[in-house]
């Protein structure tokens, strides 16, 4: 039987979060623009919570976040691959995807100095919370309730891709995929860290590559009106 911590844990993860992004969605969608800096610190501050929440969950219910990596050669080609592959995959939803999901992306995307040193602190925020809290606390929970590592892993991957519903749903089929592979990483390399770089490079790879982009978009929206 769950613990009250793990339930509330499960309650907010599961529920509250992919409500929340959905309901992001939902604003975009209606052509709202929001403001990059102040969802920037918005999303530092939301993602400290949910790291202190994957903290105090795990510490009650005996969760080890911490592990040591195995950085032998294996693992960090397999880190390496899944880098590029996801890169890939940024570069070919950038060039295949409908218009309404490109401007989704580009809407929140840093096209200034000042954006992208504060979209390093959002990589940053956004790689240790989220792995500690998808591929560390509720993976684990997640596992004890299916007692199987592949269902857990499923779950935990649907469930982090609802989490990004915000950026459409053909985007939130990827993230799944890719929230699938990262959890296979942290069972490769034995801890979370590995995972926590190579989200980190991604995130701040794709705001940096697409950032000239999203700012021909404003310059272009600004002309138009």
């Amino acid at each position: 039987m769950l613990s009250p911590s793990a339930l509330l844990f499960i309650a907010v993860i599961g529920i509250v979060i992919p409500v929340l992004a959905a309901s992001g969605k939902r604003k975009l969608d209606t052509g709202i623009v929001v403001p990059r800096v102040p969802l920037y610190i918005e999303t530092i501050i939301l993602q400290s919570c949910l790291l202190l929440l994957s903290v105090w969950t795990a510490r009650a219910n005996g969760i080890t976040l911490a592990n040591s990596v195995d950085v032998r050669p294996r693992n960090l080609l397999f880190a390496g691959t899944l880098l590029v592959l996801a890169l890939a995959g940024m570069l070919l939803a950038d060039r295949y995807s409908s218009a309404s999901t490109r401007l989704r992306l580009y809407a929140i995307i840093p096209i200034n100095r000042d954006q992208r040193v504060l979209w390093i602190g959002v990589c940053a925020a956004a790689a240790i919370s989220e792995e500690a809290t998808y591929r560390g606390v509720l993976f684990a929970v997640t596992e004890t309730m299916a007692r199987s590592w592949w269902i857990a892993a499923v779950i935990t991957a649907l469930i982090f891709a609802l989490a990004h519903l915000i950026q459409g749903w053909k985007s939130t089929v990827v993230v799944a995929i890719f929230g699938f592979a990262f959890q296979l990483l942290v069972l490769q390399s034995g801890g979370l860290y590995m995972a926590m770089i190579v989200h980190f490079l991604y995130d701040l790879i794709t705001g940096f590559y697409l950032g000239p982009r999203a700012a021909r978009m404003t310059a272009d929206d600004n002309a138009i009106v």
